[in-house]
């Protein structure tokens, strides 16, 4: 993850949401475009007892966990924001207590449809 200071503030790189080609073929995530600034005081990394760039992954994979339990993002879309392969991302998930498989009741019946 790349961080600049900038007047005290950490800034975290995100990638730009565009289509479905969010990793290369070797399966590591995308070059980011877009960058979100986010102000946190200086003393929270220390206080979680964790680096700043620790908590700045951490800032930024909880982002992505919450995008994909929304259903905003897909598993890979959410693996490239969070600055990982998919399959890491997955991996993650029950550490938010997220299920990398969440279907509906109603949802099911279709699914296996369409299978």
């Amino acid at each position: 993850m790349q961080c600049e200071a900038l007047s005290g503030v950490r800034t975290l790189d995100r990638g730009a949401l565009k289509g479905h080609d969010f990793l290369k073929k070797d399966d590591k995530p995308a070059p980011m475009s877009h960058r979100i600034t986010i102000d946190y005081p200086e003393t929270l990394p220390d206080a979680l007892h964790e680096s700043a760039a620790q908590f700045e992954q951490e800032a930024r994979m909880a982002m992505a966990v919450k995008l994909f339990e929304l259903k905003r993002l897909s598993s890979g879309m959410a693996a490239a924001l969070a600055g990982m392969d998919r399959v890491t991302f997955l991996l993650q998930l029950p550490r938010f207590g997220v299920a990398a498989i969440n279907y509906e009741a109603s949802e099911l019946p279709s699914d296996v449809a369409n299978a």
